[in-house]
């Protein structure tokens, strides 16, 4: 029986996530939190007020260069 670490259950080694909300606030702190977890596929929207999707993805793509970061400016609670 193979033993594994707790630590073994939060990796997203090569997963793709969305995160709403993500250009600003705690939604940058998610943003890089599953990066540093393994994810190489990033989408993110926000609402883009003072060029906040632009200003994270240019942020996030320089602390990690090898995933791919996709920012969206939009707002999810307007249909």
């Amino acid at each position: 029986m193979t033993q594994m670490n707790i630590i073994d259950l939060f990796r997203l080694t090569n997963k793709a996530a969305f995160v709403t909300g993500g250009a600003k606030g705690l939604g940058t702190a998610i943003n890089e939190g599953l990066l540093e977890a393994g994810v190489k596929k990033l989408f993110f929207c926000g609402r883009g007020r003072h060029g906040s999707v632009e200003a994270e993805s240019t942020r996030l793509t320089g602390l990690f260069p090898e995933a791919e970061i996709i920012g969206y400016q939009c707002d999810l609670s307007d249909e």
